[in-house]
């Protein structure tokens, strides 16, 4: 618990215009941010958050992509 209160902690300082909407333990994607922010905190350490997409994702713009999870890891 610990280990995650200080990923979501270093990601909100690391993201200072952090905006996902969590309800009901999910995680609400709406904009190309949402989903980078996501990704961002999957990546950090919660390799084990819920999320659903709620309109379509026009990733144009974004120069910075790291896809959700790794390669190899279920």
């Amino acid at each position: 618990m610990k280990k995650l209160l200080f990923t979501l902690l270093l990601a909100v300082a690391v993201q200072p215009s952090w905006a996902l909407i969590q309800e009901n333990g999910v995680y609400k994607i709406s904009t190309a941010q949402d989903l980078v922010d996501f990704a961002t905190l999957v990546n950090g350490g919660t390799g084990n958050a819920n999320a659903v997409l709620t309109t379509d994702i026009d990733m144009t713009g974004i120069t910075s992509w790291t896809p959700i999870g790794q390669d190899g890891k279920d």
